[in-house]
């Protein structure tokens, strides 16, 4: 992903919502739509996406799916790509174990929305056929090949973040 920092007049950002704005010298951050308010780059220069508010985040052992913008991973199947809304994907996160855990609200097995999914001590079950992952490491305790790609969830400012490395 490229990531450029530039000055836009009001009316550019208006025509170009997706633009990278500056947000501070070391934090730049990228304007969009409602969904998603901002990525930022911290220390590690990974992309940070604000996922919600604090408020809106899971209780414990509940997930909970959220639509952001950017496109999927490359690996996702295009049934799973054509679900999606145009220029969105989809983020589960869970409450597990006093840790958030988030990846792809989607079961790999066939492509079944995992945030609904049941979660007992640190595995969430897919609810259509009963996979079941590790939501600390995202492996999967059925198939060698369908292993989740987890992401860094941090809370801070009264909102999730997550670090999307893909």
């Amino acid at each position: 992903m490229l990531l450029r920092s530039t000055l836009l007049s009001a009316s550019e950002r208006e025509t170009l919502p997706n633009t990278l704005l500056p947000h501070s010298a070391s934090r730049p951050r990228l304007e969009a739509n409602a969904n998603l308010i901002s990525i930022s780059l911290r220390g590690s220069q990974m992309p940070e996406v604000r996922l919600c508010a604090e408020s809106e985040l899971p209780v414990e052992g509940k997930g909970k799916s959220f639509e952001i913008a950017g496109d999927p991973p490359a690996n996702v199947s295009p049934m799973y790509r054509a679900s999606l809304k145009p220029g969105m994907r989809r983020l589960a996160i869970w409450l597990s174990e006093g840790e958030y855990r988030c990846c792809e609200d989607r079961c790999p097995h066939q492509d079944a929305p995992l945030a609904d999914g049941t979660v007992t001590g640190g595995i969430v079950t897919c609810n259509f056929h009963f996979w079941q992952f590790e939501l600390a490491s995202g492996r999967c305790l059925l198939a060698d090949w369908g292993n989740l790609k987890m992401y860094k969830v941090s809370v801070r400012d009264g909102a999730a973040w997550v670090e999307l490395d893909d």
